[in-house]
């Protein structure tokens, strides 16, 4: 087994004629209410830039164990190839910017900044 295959895994299917892609990420799970925003508004910002759909599941509670030994939270983006790659980097950018914010320079799955 690939040792990445632990922080995400892909997805593609056809939804009425077109073809998607989706990604499952790990996200650090303390993390997921600032990657969402209040409201909704943060995630919203990057599906309207990147025409993308995102879902954090809500019954991943203590399934996941980041490489840290932290409680991990999957991300679902799903959309074309080209809409989930954008949404992909710009959900990366923040987990980056705010992973560095709050704790320095840190792991984040198996990306470092």
């Amino acid at each position: 087994m690939n040792p990445e295959s632990k922080f995400y895994k892909n997805i593609s299917f056809e939804d009425r004629g077109i073809m998607k892609i989706g990604i499952d990420i790990l996200v650090p799970k303390y993390l997921t209410s600032i990657l969402i925003g209040k409201n909704g508004e943060n995630i919203k910002v990057i599906q309207e830039k990147s025409s993308a759909s995102i879902n954090f599941s809500k019954e991943d509670k203590g399934r996941y164990t980041l490489e840290e030994g932290e409680d991990g939270k999957r991300c679902r983006i799903v959309g074309s190839l080209d809409d989930t790659v954008y949404a992909f980097n710009l959900l990366l950018e923040d987990i980056v910017r705010w992973e560095n914010k709050l704790n320095g320079k840190r792991v984040v799955g198996n990306f470092r900044k």
